[in-house]
């Protein structure tokens, strides 16, 4: 009978190499003492590390983000790539949901969604994750929220001010 060391951290950099969002988002949900953990660290032992690689302040992602970007057209995904952050797109509400059902991971609870707002944190999924973009469309109705992992993102802002 041989036990598995378990990792003590992700390694978010190995991780933000797979191209598929979901597979991103797996690993951030992802427990690392779950049976489900351990078969991923035997699996992708890349993606795992001894070190803890900690959480990164959202106010540096918004840092990041004005940097790599024109001031009219902030997207933070490209400061979540550049950064190591896996993040999800989820849509608020059913319409939205319908209109872009291959872009989005799918529709947050209802009860949510007056709270999802930037640097909000929330469970989802069984996930603890950290708003870092709620885009409201042209009716000024919240359509689209992209998230990442608490575990990886401290949520010390609460506005791109």
């Amino acid at each position: 009978y041989i036990t598995q060391e378990i990792a003590m951290g992700k390694n978010w950099t190995e991780i933000c190499k797979f191209e598929e969002e979901s597979v991103r988002w797996a690993f951030a949900c992802l427990k690392l003492h779950s049976a489900d953990g351990r078969a991923f660290q035997t699996a992708f032992p890349q993606c795992f590390t001894e070190n803890d690689c900690g959480e990164i302040p959202l106010s540096i992602i918004v840092k990041k983000m004005r940097t790599l970007n024109d001031p009219d057209d902030w997207m933070i995904e490209n400061a979540l790539q550049a950064l190591a952050v896996p993040y999800q797109r989820w849509a608020t509400d059913e319409r939205h949901y319908a209109d872009n059902y291959e872009e989005v991971a799918g529709c947050v609870p209802r009860a949510l969604v007056p709270t999802l707002t930037f640097g909000a944190t929330a469970v989802i999924g069984g996930a603890s994750v950290v708003v870092v973009e709620s885009d409201i469309d042209s009716d000024n109705i919240l359509g689209e929220i992209i998230m990442a992992p608490r575990e990886r993102v401290l949520p010390d802002v609460t506005s791109l001010e």
